[in-house]
């Protein structure tokens, strides 16, 4: 089974600058591709706390981000790569299941600035959200639990580099693996 690890970064709500998709092999535990991009704005909306967090320079950003029609077509093609269909007559798709902390809002976003991507046609509608699987632990487990949902809390002890599309997606992969022990480790 083939996951899609997926994060998005931004320097303003309505300004997506970073993203990455990181296909993950369940059954191997490897990862088997990814692919990362910048996108470029003839203007750019700024939070300045934003890029800082995110360690995003702005004047760097621009001069490797690629144009919206250029990301929305290599994003399609990586994600037909990554998924298994058969033309008719006989269809068999095998979609991808998209993962991540709060991943709706990274699919919204994709969806938004890449809607010839064919998103739908290649990745599962039923996303896995970490912030979910932390919240089952917590029903589940009867451990005080630390209350905080941020990435950082639930990725505790994973090196990796925060605050950046691939770095989210390297963290997300440890949480769901640590979460499997969990679940395999209490007989749920």
């Amino acid at each position: 089974m083939k996951l899609l690890f997926v994060d998005t970064e931004y320097s303003h709500p309505d300004c997506l600058l970073t993203g990455a998709l990181v296909v993950f092999e369940y059954r191997t535990n490897k990862v088997v591709d990814s692919y990362q991009f910048g996108l470029k704005y003839d203007t750019y909306l700024v939070n300045v706390e934003a890029l800082q967090v995110n360690r995003i320079d702005i004047l760097e950003h621009d001069k490797v981000a690629l144009g919206k029609e250029q990301i929305e077509h290599e994003i399609k093609q990586f994600l037909k790569k990554h998924s298994t269909v058969i033309t008719p007559p006989m269809i068999d798709t095998k979609k991808l299941i998209a993962v991540g902390h709060g991943i709706r809002g990274d699919i919204k976003q994709i969806k938004a600035n890449f809607p010839n991507c064919k998103w739908n046609e290649y990745v599962k509608s039923n996303p896995i959200d970490t912030v979910d699987l932390y919240r089952y632990k917590q029903v589940f487990s009867g451990e005080d639990l630390d209350n905080s949902i941020s990435l950082q809390s639930l990725a505790k002890g994973v090196k990796y580099e925060a605050h950046t599309a691939f770095g989210d997606c390297i963290a997300n992969i440890k949480i769901l693996k640590d979460f499997d022990n969990w679940v395999i480790g209490h007989d749920c």
